[in-house]
């Protein structure tokens, strides 16, 4: 059972992921920006924020591989489309005459981009299930991130995953979760895993929150 979860910045993803990975026992993956950008990690040009983003990717693949080398199991904190976006997102705020002509690890940057892109779509296809969080709140997270925190960045982000995941929510294959609190978020997803046959009640840690 490999689970993401997908939504824009500041909504709750990590904390639903930790708590996932407790209640299911199995391998909790984070995400790395945070820690990057703690360590000083430069991101204001087009070059270092494609290769802060290269590298990110990077570790989630080493570490979501190595993890199922021992386990068919595990809970990751953003799919890999988030990375995608978000280096979309984070290229389209450079003008474009500024980044036509770089070159990222010798190919033209909107080249690399494309492979990129496509590596995230094929690394995609690894999950059973992806939860997507809907904004429940004005409030966005204040804890340390190197994305916006206004709420216009945090819509764009939000429109661009949809579009992105717009064929699989039709189809069901990536659910969105509307709850408004995150009690009702955790019963619902739980909900969830056992209507679509992934575990059974006797495989719950017990939550007290449940």
């Amino acid at each position: 059972m490999k689970i993401s979860f997908t939504g824009t910045h500041g909504i709750g993803k990590t904390t639903l992921a930790v708590w996932l990975a407790k209640v299911l026992k199995i391998p909790y993956v984070p995400e790395f920006a945070r820690e990057f950008l703690e360590k000083g990690y430069q991101i204001d040009t087009p070059l270092a924020f494609t290769s802060f983003e290269t590298e990110i990717l990077e570790k989630k693949i080493d570490l979501e591989s190595n993890i199922l080398e021992d386990s068919d199991s595990l809970v990751s904190d953003r799919s890999y489309l988030d990375y995608a976006v978000y280096l979309k997102h984070g290229l389209s705020r450079f003008p474009y005459d500024q980044i036509k002509n770089l070159q990222f690890e010798s190919v033209p940057i909107t080249r690399y981009f494309n492979e990129y892109e496509s590596l995230c779509r094929e690394r995609n296809r690894i999950y059973d299930l992806i939860f997507f969080l809907t904004p429940f709140t004005e409030y966005i997270s204040a804890e340390f991130d190197y994305r916006e925190k206004n709420p216009f960045a945090t819509n764009i982000i939000q429109d661009l995953l949809i579009n992105e995941y717009k064929e699989e929510i039709r189809h069901e294959k990536v659910i969105l979760i509307k709850e408004k609190d995150l009690l009702e978020r955790k019963k619902m997803i739980i909900h969830l895993l056992k209507e679509r046959g992934f575990l059974s009640w006797s495989q719950l840690y017990v939550d007290e929150e449940l």
